[in-house]
């Protein structure tokens, strides 16, 4: 088989990159050809794909100009597809190319792949929007400021057609999580539910004593809900002063909750650990006993979580977006409230001074993370190309 794959990061920007680096290795031990073109954003870090047009600008006209139709992926799709003739074409986050590949590409089989807020997606549109798009209430489509009416418009009235217009005709549709699912048949779309696959990391050696520290690791982003759980560590700390949260990743929020963590006079108490590499992440996982998430409904699977999961560790997340397709409560972490930091504070105590329960969900955990191999998802993909190609 020869697959060609659609992306908008050549390089291993977040979850959906990794599991395209992982799949394209095992679906080419397996013998199919795989190609990928990308954006050529971030030329300072390593990059995956094979081929590769220009990233839209940061301002202007252009920029608009190329967020709606961006004629050199138009172009470069066209080129690669003629000369590879690929037998499946999948489309993954689709920002940086625009709706013009779904042009550029009409007479192939095309597999759009639903991994969270895209320009097609009505029902997540307010987490594609930007903080400065909001006046104080980040993702409320009641709070949005002049500026952020006007990108609503452009996205809702002019991006969203055109992406629809062939989306709908295209019957090859997968989403990654339940909610997803749901998400896409509310947009009248049906899709296969394919489960997420995350690499699982080694379980880590037990402890004869909770070590008392917490850790998140992802993108530093508003919608992540690191602030909220700063608030909870907060709390925490007044009644278990041994309690410490490591954060690992970057974004544009970190500047933010670093000044949070000073307000509130956390600088004992949070580390921030930047951005970690396999092996760094792997010396993580071992030293944290709970991992914690407080994700917006944008979270439409959570792989973070099922990573840490993997380990051994327990997770506390709220009950939203996809996170429900992994974490059970009370086996393998709980959900935590939100809106609710006394509570979530509450229940990150009593978790780190039960060691044996603590012990007991970490097994769970690294039991359900099984569930979610890349190696499964890779094969489903597999199977699913050939039914395709078979009718």
């Amino acid at each position: 088989m020869k697959i060609l794959r659609i992306v908008s990061s050549g390089y291993e920007q977040g979850g959906v990159e990794n599991a395209l680096v992982i799949t394209n290795d095992i679906l080419r031990s397996r013998g199919h050809e795989v190609l990928t073109i990308s954006s050529d954003a971030r030329p300072d870090l390593p990059h995956y794909s094979d081929h590769e047009f220009k990233q839209l600008p940061d301002s202007g006209l252009s920029k608009l100009l190329r967020t709606t139709f961006n004629m050199d992926a138009y172009k470069l799709a066209k080129k690669v597809a003629r000369s590879f003739q690929p037998d499946i074409v999948t489309l993954h986050t689709l920002h940086q190319p625009s709706a013009s590949v779904l042009y550029a590409l009409k007479g192939y089989r095309l597999v759009v792949c639903v991994h969270g807020p895209e320009g097609y997606t009505k029902w997540l549109l307010p987490w594609g929007l930007t903080l400065a798009d909001y006046k104080s209430r980040p993702y409320d489509l009641n709070d949005l400021s002049a500026i952020g009416r006007l990108h609503f418009v452009y996205f809702r009235y002019l991006i969203r057609p055109l992406y629809m217009r062939r989306i709908k005709k295209i019957p090859h549709v997968i989403s990654y999580s339940h909610y997803t699912q749901a998400m896409m048949r509310r947009e009248g779309i049906d899709s296969i539910y394919i489960p997420e696959g995350v690499s699982p990391l080694p379980v880590k050696p037990k402890k004869t004593a909770p070590s008392k520290t917490l850790g998140f690791a992802g993108r530093l982003e508003k919608h992540k809900g690191v602030d909220y759980m700063i608030d909870a560590v907060a709390i925490a700390v007044k009644h278990d002063p041994d309690i410490r949260f490591v954060i690992a990743g970057e974004g544009s929020y970190k500047a933010t909750l670093v000044d949070q963590v000073a307000r509130l006079g956390l600088e004992g108490v949070v580390t921030f650990a930047g951005h970690l590499s396999r092996d760094a992440i792997k010396t993580f996982y071992a030293t944290i006993d709970l991992f914690l998430m407080a994700s917006s409904p944008a979270e439409t699977f959570g792989k973070v979580g099922v990573e840490a999961m993997s380990t051994g560790t327990p997770v506390l997340a709220p009950d939203i977006g996809g996170i429900g397709d992994w974490l059970r409560d009370g086996q393998n972490g709980y959900f935590i409230p939100m809106g609710n930091p006394e509570g979530y504070a509450k229940k990150i105590v009593s978790l780190l001074n039960d060691p044996k329960k603590l012990a007991e969900l970490g097994v769970n955990a690294a039991k359900t993370a099984r569930e979610f191999t890349l190696e499964q998802y890779a094969r489903m993909h597999e199977d699913y190309f050939k039914t395709i190609i078979d009718r």
